[in-house]
């Protein structure tokens, strides 16, 4: 069921947002990555990725944007995406479990996009067994550019052209 894109607030976060948005990631990676990673390995990523300090270092870099989804003032989403070679990359996009498919990730993405209108496009790289992720990607109109392994995992990079 799709939210009614009004009932979905995007803003650029806060640093009163950070420690929600440090649980939010935490959620849905264990949500997403326990099955290919492991939930020990899972909770030691996003301890050193996601802390409220690495996070809080985040808000207000330049070329970036932090951004945050609400519904009816609970955090259902965030992206993270930065201004690159005349391209957006797309750090981070996720959507709380209980908010996904709800058109969330996709009004998110948006957000994002308009945030660099002079993008010629938006490149991100997701874990290629992430099927939720690369499925949301390709919906979206992202293809399939290149493939890696870092630390074990196959590393799918996608790109998407923008007008």
């Amino acid at each position: 069921m799709t939210v009614h894109p009004a009932a979905v607030r995007i803003r650029d976060a806060a640093q009163e947002d950070i420690p929600a948005v440090s649980r939010l990631l935490a959620e849905t990676w264990h949500d997403t990555y326990d099955v290919l990673l492991g939930a020990a390995r899972v909770a030691e990523i996003t301890r050193r990725w996601h802390a409220p300090d690495i996070l809080a270092a985040q808000l207000g870099a330049r070329g970036t944007a932090f951004l945050v989804a609400e519904i009816e003032y609970t955090l259902a989403g965030h992206g993270l995406a930065m201004w690159r070679d005349g391209h957006l990359h797309l750090a981070r996009l996720y959507v709380a479990p209980k908010c996904q498919r709800r058109g969330v990730g996709r009004q998110l993405l948006a957000a994002l996009a308009d945030r660099f209108p002079g993008a010629a496009g938006i490149r991100l790289e997701v874990e290629k067994g992430n099927v939720k992720g690369v499925g949301f990607y390709r919906q979206a109109g992202f293809t399939a550019t290149g493939e890696s392994v870092d630390d074990g995992a196959v590393i799918l990079a996608m790109e998407k052209r923008l007008a």
